[in-house]
């Protein structure tokens, strides 16, 4: 079933929604929001073995929210997509993976923009435990 609905997203162009469906001003409250003060842009090769995140995509972002669309530009990163999962909900930095090999940097600064473009004031916390 859940194959389904990631075959059916990527038809649809929407496998990395996550990436544009950020409401800085309804977090920001929070301690969550923008974490560029301007505009940030960066080119992102994603692997995913299972196909159905893979391709390059270009991550614009700025305080008044984000769009992520396919590209035939160069990426500035690679990574494969249970890092860039990580990355998004907040456990582990860029700079991080960066130091494990974890993802590849083909732009100096490349890494230390997608960590700014990913960083919240607040580390992720959740109720459950597992």
């Amino acid at each position: 079933m859940m194959a389904a609905e990631l075959g059916a997203a990527k038809e649809r162009g929407e496998v990395l929604a996550g990436l544009y469906a950020s409401q800085y001003p309804i977090y920001g409250r929070f301690g969550y929001g923008p974490a560029a003060e301007g505009a940030t842009r960066i080119v992102l090769r994603v692997v995913d073995k299972d196909g159905y995140a893979d391709g390059t995509f270009a991550l614009d972002g700025s305080p008044d929210g984000a769009s992520c669309v396919p590209t035939t530009e160069s990426p500035e990163v690679t990574l494969p997509a249970a890092v860039l999962a990580s990355i998004y909900l907040g456990g582990f930095s860029a700079a991080r993976y960066a130091v494990l090999g974890q993802l590849d940097e083909h732009r100096p600064g490349a890494v230390a923009r997608l960590a700014a473009m990913f960083r919240t004031a607040i580390a992720p916390w959740g109720p459950t435990g597992y």
